[in-house]
C-alpha cells in the first residue's frame, strides 16, 4: 500500500513571495488548476536536504476498470453515475482565512486522507459600519450544516488560487439490495433539517450494510435535493415482512431517505 508523499514547487519569483504571492513556476501552475483529488500523475523531483522539489509533473491516464467495477459502475443508474470520484466522508466546517477575508472550509475525508474545501465568499449585503464586505456564501454553508459527520457527500468543486473551492455539495446516492424486516411510521423532529414533528413512512431492513432504517421524506423539507420516486410513501406502506427490495437512499442529519424501493424476486445479501 502507498502512502502520502509531500514534494514542494518552488516559487518563479522570490520577491513576490517574500510579499506572500503565491507564483510557482509554470510546470506547476498550468497543472494545477486542472487536477482533482485521486488523479494519477507523475512527479520528477530533486532532493535538497530531506525536501522533494518538484522539477516537472506529468498528468497520468486513469485506471482501467476491473470487471467487477466495470460491472458496477454499468448497474448503476444514471442520477448516480460518476459521483465516486467525487464522494467524500463529511467532518465538519470552520473559519479560515480567504486572502485578507475571513471565510470558512469544509472539512471531509476519502480514504485516509483530509482534505479541505474553501466555501467561495460573496458580497455582504449588510457591508459597512463595521461588518465585512464578503462573507462565505450563506445558501452553501446552510448546506453544509445539514449533514453530521461520517455522511457520505458529494463535492463539485474547482480549483482557485491554489485552494479547492465548492462549486456544488449534496449527498451521496447510496444503494443496495435487503430484506424487509418491518414498516411503519416514525415521529421526525430535526432543527438541522427544518423538520418540526412530521410522521414519514418508515422501512427496517436488513441487508449487506446491517440493519437500516429508511425515512421518506416530507417534500416540503427536500427542495433540491435528489427527488424520490412517484408515490414512494405508498410503495413503502405496501412493503410486505421477508420482501426483497432494491433501494436507493441519501443521508443528511443523521438520517436515511429513501428515495427509490422496488420489491426484487432475489435473496437479500446478508454478510
Amino acid at each position: 500500500m502507498s502512502s502520502p508523499a509531500g514534494f514542494l514547487a518552488a516559487n518563479a519569483d522570490d520577491k513576490k513571495a517574500i510579499k506572500g504571492t503565491l507564483n510557482p513556476t509554470a510546470v506547476v501552475s498550468s497543472l494545477a488548476p486542472t487536477l482533482k483529488i485521486g488523479d494519477r500523475i507523475k512527479i520528477d523531483f530533486l532532493y535538497l536536504g530531506t525536501t522533494r522539489w518538484i522539477t516537472k509533473v506529468t498528468p497520468l491516464g486513469k485506471p482501467a476498470l476491473s470487471a467487477s467495477a466495470a460491472s458496477s459502475a454499468s448497474s448503476a443508474s444514471t442520477a448516480d453515475a460518476g459521483q465516486e470520484g467525487m464522494t467524500f466522508a463529511f467532518e465538519g466546517a470552520r473559519p479560515v482565512r480567504i486572502g485578507s477575508a475571513a471565510g470558512t472550509a469544509l472539512r471531509a475525508t476519502k480514504g485516509r486522507l483530509g482534505w479541505a474545501f474553501a466555501i467561495r465568499n460573496v458580497p455582504n449585503p449588510d457591508a459597512g459600519a463595521g461588518k465585512p464586505a464578503a462573507v462565505s456564501d450563506p445558501e452553501m454553508v446552510k448546506r453544509t450544516q445539514q449533514f453530521s459527520a461520517g455522511e457520505q457527500i458529494c463535492i463539485d468543486y474547482e480549483t482557485v488560487d491554489y485552494m479547492f473551492v465548492i462549486k456544488d455539495v449534496r449527498p451521496a446516492i447510496v444503494s443496495g439490495t435487503a430484506r424487509v424486516l418491518s414498516v411503519g411510521q416514525k415521529n421526525v423532529i430535526s432543527g438541522k433539517l427544518g423538520i418540526k414533528n412530521v410522521t414519514c413512512p418508515q422501512a427496517v431492513v436488513i441487508g449487506a450494510k446491517g440493519t437500516e432504517y429508511l425515512l421518506v421524506r416530507p417534500a416540503e423539507s427536500a427542495a433540491g435535493l435528489p427527488a424520490a420516486s412517484a408515490n414512494l410513501a405508498e410503495t413503502v406502506k405496501a412493503l410486505e415482512k421477508n420482501q426483497v427490495i432494491r433501494y436507493r437512499y441519501y443521508m443528511q442529519g443523521g438520517m436515511r431517505w429513501l428515495i427509490d424501493a422496488q420489491v426484487e424476486t432475489q435473496t437479500a445479501s446478508r454478510n
